[in-house]
């Protein structure tokens, strides 16, 4: 599967062969499509990433180069984008990494491939919609205005309402808002559903710590986590758990960034990499096992014309 990354004149192919029809990797292409480089070339990586040459597969280093022509547009460095490797790409081992986030808390927060993260949208919608909403709202927590309707905000997960000043409806049963105080509060929920909780505390004076907890393990977070979001940029996607390793409490947190959620499908993990070529990025697949594992993968979906469809709605304020 491969694109080119934005408009390069004339009739435009995004080619979405076999292995590649998921709904992630759709998305994936079509972010190139419209002008997206993958997150983990921003100019500003380093500040969040450290790339692990020793484990990259001979003759892929150029897929992690950074580029100074990508435009932050005023957002934080995001995690979750579709647009990010996982932390395998490219390894020549399956047993390292490639990519390890500096801030160990975000390391299973790389590489989703199910969902268009708040940011991706943000950026879409403020490259081909930014002069929509003449006047603009005081939007909180990262919050835009909504091209489709300018009196109110598009509200990154976590936040909601008008302005994005509360937060979501959580599954009935579950979810609130708590102050944190000196005594140690437990949080039990068995529902099958989204939790949304906003715990408030002095700055710097809140401990969590996750007890137990059922998930469905992966180097990206899946089908099932917890994310937890902090500070003021509530737009960037939060430190995602969903192995059983206590999170490391212990890390450094990241340095303030400068101004400026994806899940897997079946056998296939996140894509691995990219040729950053000046008109095309080529993308290739790996299969969740090792990368020697064999599978069959069926004909792209009949509906995969309906399906591009709806992840073009998706990038434009369809959240």
């Amino acid at each position: 599967c491969y694109s080119s990354v934005g408009r390069i004149g004339g009739k435009q192919y995004t080619s979405i062969g076999y292995g590649c029809e998921s709904g992630g990797i759709v998305a994936h292409e079509l972010g190139h499509a419209l002008g997206f480089w993958h997150e983990q070339s921003r100019p500003d990586r380093d500040i969040y990433i450290n790339i692990n040459e020793d484990h990259i597969f001979p003759g892929t280093k150029g897929n992690f180069e950074k580029r100074s022509d990508i435009a932050i547009m005023d957002v934080p460095y995001d995690f979750g984008s579709v647009m990010h490797y996982g932390p395998q790409a490219f390894t020549n081992d399956y047993h390292y990494v490639t990519i390890e986030t500096k801030d160990h808390r975000f390391q299973h927060t790389i590489g989703q491939r199910n969902d268009l993260s708040f940011i991706d949208i943000k950026e879409a919608n403020r490259m081909y919609c930014g002069d929509k909403c003449k006047i603009k709202l005081n939007c909180l927590n990262g919050g835009y205005e909504d091209p489709r309707n300018c009196a109110i905000c598009k509200c990154p997960g976590g936040s909601a309402g008008i302005r994005c000043e509360s937060i979501p409806r959580s599954t009935m049963g579950c979810g609130g808002e708590l102050i944190a105080d000196d005594k140690w509060l437990t949080l039990k929920n068995n529902i099958v559903g989204n939790c949304f909780w906003r715990i408030t505390a002095p700055q710097g004076k809140v401990h969590l710590e996750v007890l137990d907890a059922t998930y469905i393990c992966d180097s990206s977070c899946a089908d099932n986590y917890l994310e937890i979001k902090h500070g003021i940029m509530l737009e960037q996607t939060g430190f995602r758990q969903c192995c059983n390793a206590v999170p490391d409490s212990t890390s450094n947190p990241l340095p303030k960034p400068p101004p400026a959620q994806w899940k897997g499908y079946g056998g296939i993990t996140g894509l691995i990499g990219a040729e950053n070529g000046i008109d095309n990025t080529w993308e290739r697949v790996v299969l969740k096992e090792l990368p020697r594992t064999l599978q069959t993968f069926g004909r792209p979906s009949k509906n995969l014309f309906s399906d591009i469809s709806r992840i073009l709605q998706m990038f434009f304020n369809q959240r």
